[in-house]
């Protein structure tokens, strides 16, 4: 039975010679990391230099803005999607599934910080309510990525736990 030091070793060792084996996939973290951080910069780009883009004050921009977000919380969840059911096949490891549902969280996050901590709004006004119920989401988005993320490691632990006394 193994300990939980020895199932962390073996683990980032299948890690590693996972992605040895698939170079692609090892793409895709870095991808991820620019989709977090893409929408912060289309809000910026959109909103302040909107002019130089050909985009007319107002609504364009915004949606524009939203479209990114949008976009952005999509394809991260994909991302993580991917690499969930490719890590699942070889090795049928359950943490990087656990993973892609925490980050159902980003698209409700982003779209709470666009709102109420950006100001991403047409009108120019913020919604009622933004004050308390932005960071209270915001930390609630947070709390479920990493309940998820924290389960999926103990999950597969006690999968092998049980499979070796068998």
């Amino acid at each position: 039975m193994p300990t939980w030091r020895e199932f962390q070793a073996g683990r980032r060792a299948q890690t590693r010679e996972f992605y040895r084996r698939h170079k692609r996939l090892r793409l895709l973290h870095v991808a991820l990391l620019a989709l977090i951080v893409a929408p912060v910069i289309a809000i910026v780009l959109f909103l302040d230099y909107g002019d130089s883009l050909g985009l007319p004050i107002g609504a364009p921009r915004v949606l524009a803005s939203w479209g990114v977000v949008l976009a952005a919380g999509i394809l991260a969840i994909a991302v993580t999607a991917i690499i969930a059911q490719a890590r699942w096949r070889e090795e049928s490891r359950i943490t990087e599934t656990f993973v892609t549902i925490g980050f159902f969280a980003v698209p409700v996050m982003w779209w709470v910080a666009a709102t109420c901590v950006l100001d991403v709004v047409a009108d120019g006004r913020t919604p009622a309510g933004c004050l308390v119920g932005a960071s209270a989401l915001i930390f609630a988005g947070m709390g479920w990525m990493l309940a998820w993320d924290f389960a999926g490691p103990i999950v597969d632990f006690l999968r092998a736990r049980d499979s070796s006394r068998s």
